[in-house]
């Protein structure tokens, strides 16, 4: 196991999620940075504030990190568990 997850996906990414922040810099960092505490209202009603950023190696889409990775970035509601991309929150929060 690596900082990155598990790597067995079929093309030796990560399967697993990894926790992000900041430090892991590039656009990873500019986005957590954005979207770090936050207000937030899930579609279940549940309002929270958007913390433990998750994320998992990406192939086609994402934000790359200072090493050069992709990551899938999420936030998972609290209530009900649903993973809100950073793609979906950027598109209902005004920054």
């Amino acid at each position: 196991m690596n900082k990155y997850g598990n790597g067995n996906g079929i093309d030796g990414s990560s399967t697993s999620e990894a926790v992000l922040n900041p430090c892991f810099g590039g656009d990873v960092a500019k986005i957590i940075k954005s979207l770090r505490n936050k207000a937030f209202t899930c579609s279940c009603k549940h309002s929270f504030n958007l913390k433990d950023f998750k994320g998992y190696k990406e192939g086609a889409e994402g934000f790359y990190d200072k090493y050069g990775k992709k990551w899938s970035i999420f936030v998972a509601c609290p209530s009900c568990k649903r993973a809100w991309t950073a793609y979906e929150l950027l598109s209902r929060l005004v920054l």
